[in-house]
């Protein structure tokens, strides 16, 4: 049984007749999958004891996400540690006609409930910056919130270059972990 105290986010409570009442909330991410009934209880806060019965409201499904453990041959090993939180761990780029990809991977060393922000730039050979992505969420549907540690998350950016110039053309030079993750891609 998890039990999620959604009441700890409200102060006070004070309903008209007829209101509806949303809670959201959050399952931690050590939740094995499978199925749940999802209850509501009312409990006097100060002797911290149940008013009434418990409600069964309906049952849940829990999936899990599909996880990765095993680090993948990249063409740029790194070793770059990011806090407690993670390592970036390597890097690859490919490039196909006016396309160019980065694919970062990060191994989780431990889990947050934050979801950090990542950005790549682009950056030309006299050095000004031609494109940058921003992201809210690293590797977009895989959010820092949702990584275990051991966990390898993907982490690609696309960047399309314009058809009046030159192919893409990617070098990942093999840099020591303290320059990292300051390696360069050019056009």
């Amino acid at each position: 049984m998890y039990i999620i105290p959604v009441m700890k986010y409200l102060r006070q409570l004070h309903l008209a007749q007829n209101t509806t009442v949303e809670f959201y909330f959050r399952l931690p991410i050590e939740v094995p999958e499978g199925k749940y009934d999802l209850h509501f209880h009312v409990i006097e806060r100060a002797a911290q004891k149940p008013i009434g019965t418990r409600t069964r409201l309906t049952a849940i499904n829990i999936a899990s996400r599909p996880r990765r453990f095993t680090r993948p041959d990249v063409r740029l090993p790194l070793d770059v540690q990011l806090g407690d939180l993670a390592k970036l761990v390597g890097a690859d780029v490919n490039c196909s006609g006016t396309q160019m990809t980065l694919t970062l991977f990060w191994q989780a060393q431990a889990v947050t409930t934050t979801n950090y922000t990542a950005f790549v730039q682009l950056i030309t050979a006299d050095g000004s910056i031609a494109q940058q992505i921003d992201k809210w969420q690293i590797a977009f549907d895989v959010p820092t919130s949702t990584w275990i540690p051991g966990q390898v998350i993907a982490d690609q950016y696309v960047f399309e270059v314009s058809s009046s110039a030159e192919s893409p053309s990617a070098e990942l030079p093999s840099t020591d972990p303290a320059e990292a993750p300051y390696f360069g891609v050019g056009l």
